[in-house]
C-alpha cells in the first residue's frame, strides 16, 4: 500500500504542475493588464470566411476589424484572429479595449474571455487530471486493503 500512496503522490504531481502553470499563466496575465490603458475601439468591418468542416457542410466565421486610438491620437487598427460563428456586434459599435501604453499595437479585448480564457482552461484541465489521479489512487488503496484484509 506504501507503494501506492507513493506513486499516487508523484503522479498528482503533473497536474498539480499543470494548474500552478495555469495560475502562474494567470497572474502574470494579471500585472501585464493592471499596466494597460483602457481605450473604446469602434468596429469598422466585419470579414466572412468560409470554413468547410466537411465535403457536405459549411459554416461562415466572422472576423471583426477594430479601430483605436493611443494616448496621442494615433490610430491602430486591430483584428480579431479568432472568428465566431455567430454575427458579431453591428460596424460602428464601441468595444471596450485594453493597450500597451509602451506598444499600442499590443491590444486586447476588455473581456473576461478575451482575457482568461487560457488560464481558466489550463487550469481546468489540470483540475479534472488531478481528480482523476485521486480517484484512481483510492480506488487502489481501498482494492489493496480489502486485499490485505483476507
Amino acid at each position: 500500500m506504501k507503494k501506492i500512496i507513493i506513486i499516487s503522490i508523484l503522479v498528482s504531481l503533473i497536474p498539480m504542475g499543470i494548474i500552478g502553470g495555469g495560475l502562474y499563466w494567470a497572474f502574470n496575465k494579471n500585472a501585464t493588464f493592471e499596466k494597460y490603458k483602457h481605450t473604446k475601439g469602434e468596429i469598422i468591418e466585419i470579414n466572412k470566411k468560409r470554413l468547410y468542416v466537411d465535403l457536405y457542410e459549411e459554416r461562415n466565421q466572422y472576423y471583426q476589424k477594430i479601430r483605436y486610438y493611443d494616448d496621442n491620437g494615433e490610430p491602430y487598427i486591430f483584428e480579431f484572429k479568432i472568428g465566431s460563428e455567430r454575427y458579431p456586434n453591428n460596424i460602428g459599435e464601441e468595444v471596450d479595449l485594453l493597450f500597451n501604453p509602451n506598444h499600442p499595437e499590443d491590444v486586447v479585448v476588455d473581456s473576461f474571455l478575451s482575457k482568461w480564457l487560457g488560464p481558466v482552461i489550463v487550469c481546468t484541465v489540470g483540475l479534472f487530471i488531478l481528480i482523476i489521479v485521486i480517484i484512481i489512487s483510492a480506488v487502489a488503496i481501498i482494492k489493496e486493503m480489502k486485499q490485505a484484509k483476507t
